[in-house]
């Protein structure tokens, strides 16, 4: 009977983890485009191949609007030090602040994400951009996600706080629709992540930018994670935290047994 319970329990869990994945192809960076592990503070050199679709990603350093050189995005792994972070945690975690998700979102975040080049520092636009693989004539889709991490404030009032773009075109005219994060004036967003979401959207997506808008001028700590480029359906932050606290008990059940 205890056996059937814990069955039952376990595949509860798994589905709840992976019921919003279905037939979406999901980017968490946990692997590099040829599904090795990365290497911390390594650039992302490559594009990903997904259905009939190249993704890249990449930093404009000159500011909102995507302007000058185009520099790689780098990976981060969780739980590093403050030299080339991505994020400082104001909660902290397992003896570190730096790259760490709050309790019940560790397998959220994973072990890897994106930065931008030089961690925990001002950027300018964090560019996605879609191309068609060789030979391929899958249409640009209408529709993707993706989650910043820990978009926090200070004690001073200087926040963090970005807009995420959708472009038709490489020129930046064709503007499919806007998003704009919550300002981080609290704690609510720390060690946590903010989803964004597109959806039927008029025409196929050329790229999607981020840019910052905060009024932070220092620290500021760029976290990309779990990006689904042709479909929007990341797993709910609610769905997380439940299938993580039926592991939990799960545990203390088999200890007690």
């Amino acid at each position: 009977m205890k056996r059937f319970k814990f069955t039952t329990i376990f595949a509860v869990i798994f589905l709840l983890l992976t019921v919003s994945f279905a037939g979406a192809s999901l980017i968490t960076f946990d692997t590099d485009p040829n599904g090795n592990t990365p290497n911390d503070d390594t650039d992302l050199t490559s594009p990903y191949c997904v259905d009939g679709l190249q993704v890249s990603f990449g930093f404009y350093l000159s500011g909102v609007g995507g302007q000058g050189n185009l520099s790689n995005a780098v990976f981060e792994e969780i739980g590093g030090g403050r030299n080339n972070s991505g994020f400082w945690n104001e909660h902290g975690y397992s003896g570190t602040r730096y790259d760490t998700a709050d309790p019940g979102y560790q397998q959220k975040l994973g072990d890897y994400f994106l930065r931008q080049p030089t961690g925990y520092s001002d950027f300018g636009t964090f560019r996605i951009q879609y191309s068609r693989a060789n030979g391929s004539s899958t249409a640009l889709p209408t529709a993707a996600s993706g989650e910043i991490w820990d978009i926090d404030g200070t004690s001073s009032f200087r926040s963090e706080q970005y807009i995420v773009t959708a472009y038709g075109s490489s020129g930046n005219t064709n503007v499919l629709a806007s998003l704009t994060s919550p300002l981080g004036e609290d704690q609510t967003l720390y060690g946590r992540p903010w989803v964004f979401k597109f959806t039927d959207l008029a025409g196929g997506i050329d790229h999607i930018d981020i840019g910052f808008i905060g009024s932070k001028t220092s620290g500021i700590g760029l976290a990309f994670k779990n990006y689904s480029p042709t479909s929007a359906v990341p797993i709910p932050n609610a769905v997380w935290l439940l299938g993580s606290g039926l592991l939990g008990l799960l545990c203390i059940r088999r200890k007690k047994s």
